[in-house]
């Protein structure tokens, strides 16, 4: 191995170990507030009329429910759609008939509820008038 001389013109450094270890700076952190005084265009707020906007609700602050004043309606059992002529009653006959003979929905319902004496809903009798023919034809 070759011995490495140093010039004396160098000058020699020496190294000290330090028991303290190098720290790094703190990154400074921003507010995420903003002053309650001041608006989005960035003035004190007396003349542009922008608030700051709505503070938010937390889950306390909710408002107590309040109960519903319409009652959803109670559930009957449907009348099940015949699949032959021969299984249609005595309604689901005069139905057919009459909206055959052009009539107005108003008037097959009339005439439903006094067969049956079942109040039913503007869509029922048409769609089951479409159903019905579905099915026999």
């Amino acid at each position: 191995m070759a011995n490495i001389v140093m010039p004396e013109s160098m000058p020699e450094v020496k190294i000290e170990a330090s028991s303290e270890e190098p720290v790094a700076p703190a990154t400074p952190v921003k507010s995420k507030k903003r002053a309650s005084n001041v608006t989005a265009s960035g003035g004190d707020g007396d003349d542009s009329g922008i608030g700051p906007g709505p503070a938010k609700r937390s889950m306390t602050d909710k408002p107590a429910t309040t109960p519903r004043l319409r009652k959803a309606p109670a559930k009957t059992p449907g009348r099940a759609i015949p699949r032959t002529m021969g299984e249609c009653n005595e309604a689901d006959r005069m139905l057919l008939s009459m909206r055959d003979a052009g009539k107005a929905w108003d008037e097959i319902k009339e005439a439903w509820e006094a067969a049956t004496g079942e109040k039913v809903g503007r869509s029922t009798l048409p769609n089951r008038y479409t159903r019905l023919k579905a099915n026999v034809m």
